[in-house]
């Protein structure tokens, strides 16, 4: 089971925070990045989301910079 979940719906928000990037994915794009299993996702009860702890890893694979003291 997830540790700190984030469902899917949430992570858009979540990576624009993280990055302070105006743009951020859409639920859609990330829905689809899912299930083509570009970007790490979990289960849980049902709902497709992420770890807390792999939102850098996202933000990455999704092209947006994360500053350097957060991706250490």
């Amino acid at each position: 089971m997830a540790t700190d979940f984030l469902p899917l719906t949430d992570v858009a928000r979540e990576i624009k925070r993280l990055t302070g990037q105006d743009h951020a994915p859409t639920y859609n794009t990330l829905k689809l990045r899912a299930y083509d299993a570009k970007i790490p996702v979990v289960r849980v009860n049902g709902r497709l989301g992420v770890e807390r702890r792999d939102l850098p890893e996202v933000a990455a694979r999704l092209g947006l910079s994360v500053p350097s003291e957060i991706a250490a």
